[in-house]
């Protein structure tokens, strides 16, 4: 499916019908959706054999776009059970029954993942809150630590947004020398994108508002001491 094709179908998945500003809940963009999974594509040999995880899936833009891009197997996770049902029904109208998926309700910050899902996946994406409300806090932080636990350990990727405005404090916090584990983390902030973010909630007092936001990508690498 080419871009341009993906970004129309996937404006025409639902989307949340009453967000929840205690999880700073914002549908993703289509085009912003794409892009990422452009950027994928061009890094990743063979989506067709990636086993992915999307961290906060909420209705599911990234989950079905990674599905119709070709990856073998998503897993989307979100602690909403209303966005997930609008995910599940999404998934259901927009793509095939060959295609193959899983949802699982979770709270990703406070470690309730459970260690059989630990160091499994190929690829881990992710729109996490960008933890600028009150209760949100750290948020963004939180969803990346909690990828890089379910990536592969020897060449995982994760690969996340965030305003461009924490690109050099992400860049400080998770840039990191080989810890005592023999462990390496790649980080890369990848692509610039502009997000035009549409009024989603009463406080909002403009139509939309235009915001800077990274694509990052982090690969995890392992290195065994022999």
């Amino acid at each position: 499916m080419k871009p341009k094709q993906l970004v129309n179908l996937l404006h025409k998945l639902d989307s949340f019908r009453d967000p929840k500003l205690d999880l700073e809940q914002y549908a993703t963009p289509p085009d912003i959706a794409v892009s990422l999974i452009q950027h994928i594509n061009y890094d990743v040999e063979n989506l067709n054999n990636c086993f992915v995880a999307d961290l906060g899936c909420g209705t599911g833009t990234l989950l079905v776009g990674m599905l119709l891009a070709g990856a073998r197997f998503v897993v989307g996770i979100d602690i909403d059970q209303d966005s997930l049902e609008i995910c599940r029904s999404n998934i259901a109208t927009f793509t095939s029954s060959e295609m193959c998926y899983d949802l699982i309700q979770m709270n990703l910050r406070i470690g309730q993942i459970p260690e059989k899902l630990h160091g499994i996946f190929d690829l881990v994406i992710t729109n996490p809150p960008f933890g600028t409300k009150k209760g949100t806090e750290g948020a963004d932080v939180d969803f990346v630590n909690a990828a890089l636990l379910l990536a592969k350990p020897r060449g995982g990727r994760v690969y996340s947004l965030h305003k461009s405005s924490t690109r050099k404090f992400l860049e400080k916090r998770f840039c990191r020398a080989e810890k005592e584990d023999g462990e390496f983390l790649r980080v890369e902030c990848v692509a610039e994108m502009r997000w035009n973010l549409d009024q989603s909630y009463r406080f909002h007092r403009k139509q939309s508002v235009d915001i800077a936001v990274d694509l990052f990508m982090f690969e995890r690498n392992r290195v065994d001491h022999g």
